[in-house]
């Protein structure tokens, strides 16, 4: 039997036995005027009652899942809904935008047909004027509410900072708990879950507040982190949730990723949980602590690489990679997949099928043919798309995870040597370089969710590389209609332009995603933009190494930007593998038109973090 259907048992019953409940009218909570939640009646008034915990709908939301959310939860009628926070994108300084946003997000809370709860999260109320802006349209950002004698305590872990509860927040909590220490329970919600480690043991904003909460039954409940997890401090629950249609991997219930409602009976007993995801039903333990580590250690104890193929000179008809598997686990790891779409190319094998042992590594030649049909330029990123499983001792299945393994076939291109008598550092650009690369509309690789880039008359750009016997040499010329620029904000929230250069060696050069946390260590970050004073404002300016040198010139279609990188810099980055000989770079142009946060990113290459990652792609060799 699956180990769901206790919990379809439960719901079946709690349908039967509330076919004809007692009324003696309808129960209203105890909500004072100006707590935010919309005017909706409460349905049912018996003590067993039902509501629904929704999550984070934004940090990248996904068009359509939450208003699908609304919809599905209107079907099963609880009491009412609340949200632990998220509910915009926010992170903005444009009240305007702001205030459309949530125009947007309100008519979405409308559509539930029970009384929905505001609770915010770091992209609601992330400076001052989101502060005002909620405080305008609704009311408190911190509230407590009873009904049915549970407490409901609804915190703004955004009032004193990111992840922080400013001391009148604090103490307002622990007067309420203090005068309704008799509830029959109590509920917590938050958007960041400062109890966690991650915060700081004991976090100090949330440790008095679970000292006031001392010996009583309750259950607490948060956001942020876009991956469920449940755990238990002190005999009582702590709930982080997945998302309502928040940015995610969608890896599934191994990491706990997944678009979901959580549907709550309270019962004399305790409230009964269930994680309603919107294509099934999840029990509340789908996820522990334990199993989340056993799953994120199990993740990042194998890799699967496949080298992408370096063509010099003419394309062969057929040609041969290697995938490769590395199993650091203690567990043997089977791996499942096949290649697809190819277009033309012909991969053998297609499909792959086989177990590595514990503690093993393996390659499996990819044989690759009619390679002549194409161009360089139309042969596929060829993706291996599949799962890895593990099966954990004790366990009824396996642990499985979805992979992606792309690989491609490139041509690199010569960098050209500056002559010893070069202009330095801010010279004139056609002086410096005898070639510059267009970018524009017909090769650039666009990333533009608000869709504010027009053509290559709103803008695009022109670079070169080249190098010394001392330096990396890039120079960058961009035509912009509109150069806006805000210094206390990142370079890709005004004009600005980031680079990433990985100097190593195939296949960790061709085959490097840019991990974030990887910056400095797997390549060289630079982002950057114009400061009204004439120089140039870094993002994480102590990250930059000694001796890289950006200068940038105005003028009246736009501006140009000089880079000089130190070789000893990149040398560095090479672990001992000597001087560098090949690099690959890719860049993009950050554009903003007016001073609302819209913006574009214009790529010269695909993003190397996205699913277009095409491996080998800007790969440039001294000659």
């Amino acid at each position: 039997m699956s180990r769901y259907a206790p919990i379809l048992v439960i719901g079946l019953t709690a349908f039967a036995l509330a076919e004809e409940p007692d009324r003696t009218g309808p129960a209203r909570p105890e909500i004072d005027a100006d707590i935010p939640v919309t005017d909706k009646p409460f349905r049912n008034d018996p003590r067993d009652f039902q509501f629904v915990v929704v999550s984070d709908r934004t940090g990248g939301h996904r068009p359509g899942v939450f208003g699908d959310a609304t919809e599905k939860t209107n079907l099963l009628q609880p009491e009412f809904v609340i949200t632990v926070g998220d509910m915009i994108e926010g992170y903005s300084h444009d009240r305007a935008l702001i205030e459309r946003q949530w125009d947007e997000f309100d008519a979405l809370a409308d559509r539930f047909e029970a009384p929905f709860f505001y609770v915010p999260g770091n992209h609601d109320y992330t400076n001052e004027l989101m502060a005002e802006v909620w405080k305008q349209r609704y009311g408190r950002s911190y509230y407590h509410f009873l009904y049915h004698d549970v407490l409901f305590l609804c915190l703004n872990t955004e009032d004193g900072g990111l992840g922080k509860l400013a001391d009148e927040q604090t103490a307002y909590a622990k007067d309420v708990l203090s005068r309704h220490a008799d509830a029959r329970w109590t509920f917590v919600f938050m958007h960041e879950p400062i109890w966690h480690e991650g915060y700081g043991q004991p976090h100090p904003d949330w440790a008095e507040i679970e000292a006031a909460l001392g010996n009583r039954p309750f259950t607490v409940f948060a956001g942020h982190w876009h991956g469920y997890r449940r755990a238990v401090r002190n005999d009582r629950r702590y709930y982080i949730l997945s998302v309502t249609g928040g940015g995610s991997r969608m890896r599934g219930e191994a990491f706990g990723e997944f678009d979901h409602v959580v549907w709550v009976t309270m019962k004399d007993q305790g409230p009964v949980i269930a994680n309603l995801t919107l294509d099934g039903i999840l029990p509340e333990d789908v996820l522990t602590s334990e199993q989340y580590n056993l799953a994120y250690g199990l993740s990042r104890a194998y890799s699967i690489a496949c080298e992408p193929l370096r063509i010099d000179g003419p394309i062969p008809d057929a040609a041969t990679l290697t995938m490769s598997v590395t199993n650091r686990s203690d567990l043997p790891l089977r791996v499942t997949g096949a290649f697809g779409p190819t277009n033309g190319v012909h991969v053998h094998p297609h499909a792959v099928d086989t177990t590595v042992s514990a503690g093993r590594s393996l390659t499996q030649p990819i044989e690759l043919s009619h390679l002549q049909d194409h161009g360089i330029a139309t042969i596929p990123t060829l993706t291996f798309r599949g799962f890895v499983e593990w099966r954990p001792d004790g366990s009824d299945a396996p642990l499985r995870l979805p992979v992606a393994v792309s690989t491609a076939v490139y041509r690199p291109a010569t960098l050209e040597k500056l002559a010893d008598d070069a202009p330095g550092i801010g010279g004139k650009l056609s002086e410096s370089f005898s070639r510059l690369h267009t970018v524009d509309a017909a090769t650039m690789h666009l990333v533009d969710p608000l869709g504010t880039w027009t053509g290559d008359g709103d803008c695009s750009y022109r670079f070169g590389v080249a190098y010394t016997d001392e330096t990396l040499e890039i120079a960058i010329r961009v035509r912009d209609e509109s150069l806006v620029l805000s210094p206390d904000r990142p370079p890709w929230e005004q004009d600005g332009i980031e680079l990433r250069i990985d100097p190593r060696d195939d296949p960790d050069r061709s085959l490097n995603t840019s991990p974030h946390e990887q910056r400095g260590e797997s390549f060289l970050f630079l982002a950057f933009s114009p400061a009204p004073d004439g120089g140039v404002t870094f993002f994480e300016p102590e990250r930059v190494p000694s001796g890289v040198e950006v200068v940038w010139q105005p003028d009246a279609e736009g501006y140009a930007a000089h880079v000089r990188i130190p070789n000893r810099v990149l040398d560095a980055m090479r672990n001992g593998a000597g001087p560098w000989s090949a690099i690959r770079l890719n860049l993009a142009v950050d554009d903003v038109d007016d001073a609302s946060d819209a913006r574009s990113q214009l790529w010269w290459q695909p993003d190397w973090r996205t699913e277009l990652h095409r491996p080998g792609s800007g790969t440039l060799i001294k000659p």
